[in-house]
């Protein structure tokens, strides 16, 4: 893994916000050359009933999308009409989606585990006219929520909750043989915010949005000849939804994962060369490791803690461009002998590299991993901009920070300290609602919520979120996040959210891991004391969290706890654990 540690310059060619060329100019066009151009050889690969892996081809996949697009249009589907998506990622919800595109229609995804409201909700604001489902629960799940909206069968087990059946379709359909004439400036897509502070907003993003955001990743992060990804997040969250996009454009291998619960076997089986991750995923992979080193001998767990600092100040070192040095060097190769290319393994043993994003990557996450031969890109962005605002790539990575602007966008700092942003890939508005798209859009510029700096290397380092600031007791504004990645970076520690709204001190409410639910109270209490005081050491005394208490249950959405983002509902975790709020404020224990 020597190349890792090469020190490479990489060299940006920045283009005007204003003057954007584009190679193609819809997703339509996209679809259509990547069908033609690999008619015979296979694109999307889903796992068959006898375990291998069944393709599909270009061809099937255009003949298949003209049928279906032939029997929406007689049943009234027209340009500018929405059709939804609730169902987990496959080659079949390719289909759709390329039917959608050759009609010039608006594709709505769904979140496949939103509840009844959230799902109704989308379906009724977008006014989609046709919804597809993979399974009876979500045909349940839909009728409930909007039970006018004709629910289509995508896989054929839901039998009669649905009206009608994807396989019907393409076999009843005329193949349509003139697409519809879409130009750059239609929407593409409504992608919905996960409703963090409130109902789920559309997002209107156009075909330039998201073919500028191909283009630029495939410049700042260019493909291999043969790349192979793995889609498993939902197809809902923008961040899987373009890095799909983008793998169409430049012809990637997709591999569909069966289920979430199969991710890493299909990541093993595949042996996939990028992939896209939230930061959950990456601390769930930690935690299952970690679990693994626990069951082991004192010997195995302390080579284990030893390899991980190794990596850690390696990758440290490539951060600051330093060398490595005869000691580092040396530990390294030794930490890649005994468990670097062992990580690597669980990952497929070829990933070279994986784009992080959806929430806040922890600097310990990001080294750990890029600190072991996996490098490790932060992408900061949101559904308003198509994603990447900023990113890291090659030569360009600070774990504390979110990366540099991508070429071509713009970011300044409010004097309020909001982080604002312009671009070729920032959305039209939200879907009939003027009033809320006129207090983030002003002349050109977002407004994101968030708050952040820029350092003099270009660096945009994001400190909180401004409708998440807690104002103490004493008048002192703080931001949440850091503070609960923290302590969140323990694998004893599922999920926290730290609560000191006109308090005198900040507090915590804990959830545990798995590992966490197996340890006896003695030693976690311990164990999480110790963690909660190291952190605290490293907090301005205003910042630190003086109690917590450690929860009998996790947060989920089911419960309204969180978005189907897995984003933390504050408004509503407050108000449910309100008596346990008030219980810790009350304790006269030691502050």
């Amino acid at each position: 893994m020597s190349f890792y540690y090469e020190n490479r310059t990489h060299t940006l060619q920045a283009r005007p916000w204003k003057n954007v060329k584009l190679i193609h100019q819809t997703i339509q066009e996209v679809y259509l050359a990547r069908a033609q151009n690999d008619a015979s050889r296979s694109i999307f690969y889903s796992r068959k009933g006898d375990g291998s892996w069944g393709g599909m081809c270009g061809q099937e996949w255009e003949e298949k999308a003209r049928c279906l697009a032939g029997a929406l249009e007689a049943r009234g589907f027209r340009q500018g009409d929405r059709a939804a998506l609730f169902a987990y990622n496959s080659p079949e919800w390719y289909v759709f989606d390329f039917a959608i595109q050759l009609l010039g229609g608006i594709a709505v995804p769904v979140y496949m585990n939103a509840i009844a409201s959230q799902a109704g909700q989308v379906l009724s604001d977008s006014g989609a006219k046709f919804v597809v489902v993979d399974t009876s629960e979500r045909a349940e799940i839909a009728q409930a929520g909007a039970p006018e909206v004709v629910r289509i069968d995508l896989t054929g087990q839901c039998g009669d909750d649905c009206q009608e059946s994807l396989n019907d379709l393409m076999a009843e359909g005329t193949p349509l043989e003139t697409p519809a004439q879409v130009h750059s400036a239609d929407i593409v897509t409504l992608s919905y915010t996960s409703g963090t502070t409130g109902e789920s907003k559309g997002v209107m993003l156009t075909h330039e949005n998201v073919l500028f955001i191909m283009e630029t990743m495939s410049s700042l992060l260019p493909p291999i000849s043969e790349e192979i990804l793995v889609s498993y997040l939902p197809l809902a969250h923008i961040a899987q939804r373009m890095a799909d996009w983008t793998g169409i454009f430049y012809g990637a291998q997709m591999y569909f994962a069966p289920s979430i619960e199969e991710v890493l076997p299909t990541i093993e089986d595949v042996r996939p060369t990028s992939l896209v991750m939230v930061p959950r995923v990456l601390e769930k992979i930690r935690e299952q490791i970690e679990a693994r080193v626990e069951e082991g001998s004192r010997v195995g767990q302390w080579i284990y803690r030893h390899a991980v600092q190794w990596a850690q100040e390696s990758s440290r070192r490539k951060v600051r461009e330093e060398p490595l040095g005869p000691r580092v060097s040396f530990c390294w190769k030794l930490g890649d002998r005994l468990l670097y290319s062992k990580v690597r393994g669980r990952l497929g043993g070829r990933v070279r590299q994986i784009l992080v994003g959806g929430a806040a990557l922890s600097s310990t996450l990001g080294e750990y991993f890029s600190g072991m031969g996996i490098p490790i890109y932060e992408i900061y962005g949101l559904t308003e901009t198509a994603a990447p605002i900023t990113v890291g790539y090659e030569g360009a990575v600070d774990y504390r920070t979110v990366g540099k602007v991508i070429p071509g966008g713009e970011v300044r700092i409010a004097e309020d300290g909001e982080v604002i942003y312009r671009g070729p890939n920032l959305f039209r508005g939200y879907w009939n609602r003027p009033q809320e798209t006129a207090e983030v859009l002003s002349q050109g510029w977002f407004r994101t919520g968030d708050l952040g700096k820029l350092d003099e290397r270009g660096y945009l380092w994001v400190t909180g979120r401004k409708k998440e600031l807690i104002c103490t007791a004493g008048g002192k504004n703080i931001a949440p996040l850091p503070i609960e990645a923290s302590i969140a970076s323990h694998s004893l520690v599922d999920q926290v959210m730290v609560i000191g709204d006109e308090r005198p001190y900040l507090v915590a409410l804990v959830t545990l891991s798995e590992i966490g639910l197996n340890r006896s109270d003695e030693e976690l209490d311990v164990a999480l004391a110790g963690h909660v005081d190291s952190v605290n050491r490293d907090l301005p005394r205003v910042e630190q969290i003086k109690k917590y208490k450690v929860l009998k249950t996790n947060f989920t959405v089911e419960a309204g706890d969180l978005t189907p983002t897995m984003k933390l509902k504050r408004p509503q975790i407050q108000e449910k654990y309100q008596a346990d709020i008030e219980e810790i404020y009350r304790d006269p224990g030691s502050l």
